[in-house]
């Protein structure tokens, strides 16, 4: 029996949407990296406690990630979000942005987390897209680090993202009590500010989006284990759902959830003044 019209334009449309979201990450480093002076019309933001912001697309190499229906990967998302967020947040601010990769290169959670230690960033986000087998779930949630999860589901979330990778980093000594004091209460604040973090970056994901709230919540996340800055993971959507998966594929609508993203970064940093 032949293939009905319908099936084949479906598949040849899908096919294309997946090859052309291959071609499009492929970018140069240096379209990237835009000019510090915003365009005509762009408004400035002016970060005054955010000076260094890490940015982590998700997975890479041969770490896939979850797969949506119309078979494009999440880590292909995560760097092609992370690429215009990167964009934005260079066009309209000063701050200084670095990504833990630019290209399709594998990183281990260590890696990542590490990099951003020896920059010194004041923020860092991990980007993730989400996955529900009943391809029911939707919606964008944030995550800051905490041993205990939420919620059941929090903690399958989180164990599907570390993988099989757990590490733990070496312990030092403190040169005095007085600084091992100080060393605590570095990694309270930073914990705090994490929780603000994912605050105000779900805030403007969802007032732009429109897409379903799920929460801030927290969760053992191995990429933000020994963060010594307030560090978050972003589930930017469903790829497991039918509408998301499709609204994560386009193009404007990543250009619109980077924007987001730079708000949320904004709103934190007038947080924390």
């Amino acid at each position: 029996m032949p293939p009905r019209p319908e099936i084949t334009l479906r598949f040849v449309l899908v096919l294309l949407s997946s090859l052309l979201l291959e071609a499009s990450v492929a970018v140069p480093r240096a379209e990237a990296k835009r000019k510090s002076t915003p365009s005509k019309g762009i408004r400035r933001i002016e970060l005054k406690k955010v000076r260094t912001i890490v940015i982590d697309p998700g997975h890479g190499g041969d770490n896939l990630g979850t797969r949506s229906i119309y078979g494009v990967l999440e880590k292909r998302i995560t760097l092609r979000v992370a690429l215009k967020l990167a964009a934005h947040l260079r066009e309209t601010t000063r701050a200084r942005v670095l990504l833990t990769r630019e290209s399709d290169k594998p990183l281990s959670l260590r890696e990542r987390i590490e990099f951003a230690n020896r920059a010194g960033a004041d923020v860092f986000l991990s980007l993730h897209c989400n996955s529900d087998p009943k391809h029911r779930g939707t919606g964008i949630e944030t995550f800051f680090l905490s041993l205990k999860a939420s919620d059941a589901e929090a903690l399958k979330l989180a164990h599907r993202e570390n993988g099989a990778e757990l590490f733990t980093l070496p312990v030092q000594e403190s040169p005095n009590e007085i600084q091992g004091i100080l060393t605590q209460l570095q990694h309270v604040q930073a914990h705090t500010f994490s929780f603000h973090l994912a605050t105000a970056i779900l805030a403007a994901l969802v007032k732009e989006t429109k897409w379903r709230n799920r929460g801030v919540k927290q969760a053992p996340f191995g990429v933000l284990r020994h963060a010594q800055m307030p560090a978050i993971v972003v589930e930017m959507g469903f790829l497991s759902h039918p509408d998301e998966a499709k609204k994560l594929l386009d193009d404007a609508v990543q250009e619109r959830i980077a924007a987001a993203l730079v708000r949320g970064i904004e709103l934190f940093d007038k947080k924390i003044r």
